[in-house]
């Protein structure tokens, strides 16, 4: 009698103990950012180019960083916000690139340099010279030069109509190496784009799909690193899904540049709450949490803009794994002098 009560006393408990631990589980599951609604990225756009009209590059910078102190939704979706900002400040400065990017600002990932670049190799798509007359690449290798040949990149594949062949020769016609790279780095982004950044095209995820890095001989790191950003505009918030299945179709050696690219759009995506995206990649297993926590760490820099104060940064927002920011920072510190 003893036993049986002593069984069903752990029996009940044990149960208690499942529902309590499933519901700490519920109430501390992780929700990323949503994007904006088509309408509220329309009603965005029209804002920032109204504001653009009537005060200048400066306060549209304004507005848009006070959006994104108050709204996740509008940060997820900055990055094509602001290659629209550039696209329209290009023709209000009478198509001169120069003009334009003398008032550039890096939020965003750099966004409105890339669009401006976009715009003006969209209306004049012969031109070649931008690095050295614009990007002013001779000298020491910086976060802005590497934004500018990266922006190149994305306007060879509106100017060469999305040939990818095309637009990663015009890119290897450059002035060396790094303004090569950074520009390769900016077609393979652009290609993954399920949408272009006029909401127009919109194209399917076989169309954008991981296995057209397959079939590329140069840049290939470069491609499976965007390839998992068309998945995940498609299927919403899916990191995990895109980290361990998407990915899982690359080449076996380029996997883990795959989930990289996860972390580092899953950064992008929780800009404005780091430690979100940071919590995020710890639900990953292993080597794939690693990856997607190296990933997560160089979209902070990109997307910041700068390496100061780097162990405070990296300790609020990557917590116990502050080493992957820390020597993430070092290293673009190195490389690109910011």
């Amino acid at each position: 009698m003893i036993m049986k009560k002593l069984l069903i006393l752990l029996l009940i408990l044990s149960t208690v103990g499942f529902f309590t631990v499933y519901l700490y589980k519920e109430s501390t599951k992780i929700e990323p950012a949503k994007r904006l609604s088509n309408e509220e990225f329309e009603l965005q756009e029209k804002i920032i180019i109204d504001t653009l009209a009537d005060g200048g590059e400066q306060k549209a910078f304004a507005y848009i960083k006070a959006q994104l102190e108050q709204n996740d939704a509008f940060a997820k979706d900055c990055h094509p916000l602001l290659h629209i900002l550039g696209h329209e400040a290009y023709h209000i400065n009478d198509n001169d690139l120069e003009a334009t990017l003398e008032v550039a600002d890096e939020v965003c990932n750099s966004g409105y340099i890339h669009g401006a670049i976009q715009a003006h190799l969209s209306h004049n798509p012969g031109t070649k010279q931008i690095p050295d007359d614009v990007c002013q690449t001779t000298g020491k290798w910086t976060l802005p030069k590497w934004q500018c040949a990266h922006g190149l990149g994305h306007g060879f594949m509106l100017a060469e109509n999305r040939d990818l062949s095309k637009a990663i020769q015009r890119c290897e016609s450059l002035t060396n190496e790094s303004v090569v790279n950074a520009c390769a780095n900016g077609v393979y982004m652009e290609l993954f784009f399920v949408t272009d950044h006029s909401g127009d095209n919109a194209r399917s995820l076989d169309e954008v799909s991981i296995s057209n890095c397959m079939s590329v001989d140069k840049h290939k790191l470069d491609c499976y690193l965007y390839a998992p950003t068309a998945f995940l505009q498609i299927y919403e918030n899916q990191y995990k899904k895109a980290s361990e299945q998407y990915c899982m179709q690359a080449e076996s050696e380029h996997i883990a540049s795959c989930q990289f690219g996860v972390g580092s759009q899953l950064m992008k995506d929780n800009i404005t709450n780091p430690s979100k995206a940071v919590a995020i990649c710890q639900q990953l297993k292993d080597q794939q949490a690693n990856n997607c926590l190296r990933g997560g760490a160089s979209s902070f820099f990109y997307n910041t803009g700068t390496t100061n104060e780097l162990h405070s940064r990296c300790t609020n927002a990557f917590a116990t794994y502050s080493e992957y920011c820390i020597r993430t920072g070092k290293t673009l510190r190195e490389k690109l002098n910011f």
